[in-house]
Formats: C-alpha cells, structure tokens, sequence
C-alpha cells in the first residue's frame, strides 16, 4: 500500500518553515544594515519562486502518487477511474511524450486532466473559486517574477491595480514584502504561503 498523502502536506509545510526561517533571516540582515534594499528585494523574489515552484512539484506528486497508487486519500470519495497495470504506464500515458506538464492555470490544466482520470476530478475539484481565483493571482505574481515580458508585467500591474500601495511596493518583490493589516503584521509573501498551505490542506486529505 502506498503512503497518505498528507504525507505531501507536511512536507510542504516543511518547505514553508524553512522558507520563512530565510525570510526572518533577511529582515533581521535588513534592519541591522547587513542587507541593501535591492538585496532583500531579490531575496523576496528567490523566496517565492522557491515556494511556488515546491507547491507546483507538490501538487504533480500528488496527482500522480494518486494515479499509480504509491499515494492514497483517506477520503473514500477520492477514486482512480481507471488502474494501470504496471503502474509506471499510467506515467507514460499522463505525460504522453511530454517532457514536463503544466498544472497552472488550474482550470485548464489541473481539473481538465482529473476529471479524465479520477472520479468527478476528485480531490482537484474540491477547491473552491475564490481558491482556484487565489492560485490564479499568485501564479500571476510568479510569472511577473520569471518572466519579464510585457504580458507578465502587464497582467502583474493589473492585479494590484485596485490595491493601495506606495511606490515602491509595485513590484512584485516590493509587493511581497508589504504588509496590507498592520494589526496581523503578516507580509504578502507570508499570506501567499498560508494559502498554498490552505489548497494543499484539501487536496492532500
């Protein structure tokens, strides 16, 4: 029998904590002088991409781990459509000559390829929209980052254009690194990380 996937859930909740422990770490370098401000600013950007991109490898994990059976949910309704025998083939046939698959946007390419291989798309279709519009604006974020085409700085501005933000907070790193409740004092990166922590809660149950 192959492990619980919650097993995924406290691995990337690991990630997080490590993640965090450099965020803390940069701050602490920042406030004594020991970092400049372009220097936190890349730490920032390194750090997300960091935890975007585990999240990403989680969520393959999970799918996958599900379709070969090396992971199972222990929720019942959680069901392969179909079982592959060996079940390295169900890898074959998922990436289907591919080299890599793409998992976000998660409408398109999450929920489209789970509701062909498991049972009513579960638990890929468990999120909710405001989730699935969250991981949606945080990919936006990650690609404003990786990429410095017109299109991903353009879609980057238009997401926080409804924010109030000071100048130099309208970067993506600048972004991150704000903190929109006082009262919580919890910067945006640090949101971003409960919330991939809250979508990885549902799915890997």
């Amino acid at each position: 029998m192959g492990k619980r996937s919650s097993t995924l859930l406290r691995t990337f909740r690991s990630k997080i904590t490590n993640l965090e422990g450099i965020r803390q770490k940069y701050e602490s370098l920042f406030a004594t002088a020991g970092l400049a401000l372009d220097d936190i600013y890349q730490g920032y950007s390194g750090l997300y991409l960091d935890l975007f991109t585990e999240f990403e490898s989680n969520l393959e994990a999970l799918f996958i781990g599900l379709l070969t059976g090396d992971y199972y949910s222990s929720d019942p309704i959680v069901k392969r459509k179909v079982r592959f025998v060996p079940s390295s083939m169900s890898v074959e046939v998922l990436y289907s000559g591919r080299s890599y698959l793409d998992w976000i946007p998660y409408p398109n390419h999450t929920i489209s390829r789970a509701n062909r291989f498991f049972d009513n798309g579960f638990p890929f279709t468990k999120l909710t929209e405001p989730q699935k519009q969250r991981l949606n604006n945080l990919h936006i974020i990650r690609n404003a980052i990786a990429h410095k085409s017109s299109k991903a700085q353009s879609e980057f501005q238009t997401l926080i254009s409804y924010l109030t933000l000071l100048p130099h907070e309208r970067t993506p790193a600048g972004y991150l690194r704000s903190i929109p409740n006082p009262a919580t004092g919890d910067t945006q990166f640090q949101i971003a990380a409960q919330d991939l922590d809250g979508i990885c809660t549902v799915l890997c149950k």
